[in-house]
């Protein structure tokens, strides 16, 4: 069963995924490719990059950093639509 991350929200969870460095933060991909974004984390430690993990911490929805753009309108960069992220994370790597 996959894991919905929009079902949790607000609760603490335990997640398994794979550590990567996204261009806003350190995040766990799971195995449906959702990423899960590391509340004050910009990136891994090399030594973990890449690793499959086992994090647990508060879920959170975090809305989107960008406002949207009108049709014309110039370009921005950053995060255009809402993100999962958790907090006070802890974690420990899977063998």
């Amino acid at each position: 069963m996959t894991f919905d991350p929009s079902q949790h929200v607000g609760k603490t969870v335990v997640i398994r995924g794979t550590a990567y460095d996204a261009r806003a933060g350190a995040i766990v991909e799971l195995e449906d490719r959702t990423p899960i974004y590391i509340a004050g984390l910009s990136e891994w430690d090399p030594a973990l990059h890449s690793k499959p993990l086992e994090v647990t911490g508060l879920l959170k929805e975090r809305p989107a950093r960008v406002p949207p753009v009108p049709a014309g309108g110039p370009q921005l960069h950053g995060l255009t639509s809402p993100t999962f992220v958790l907090e006070n994370a802890t974690w420990t790597v899977l063998s």
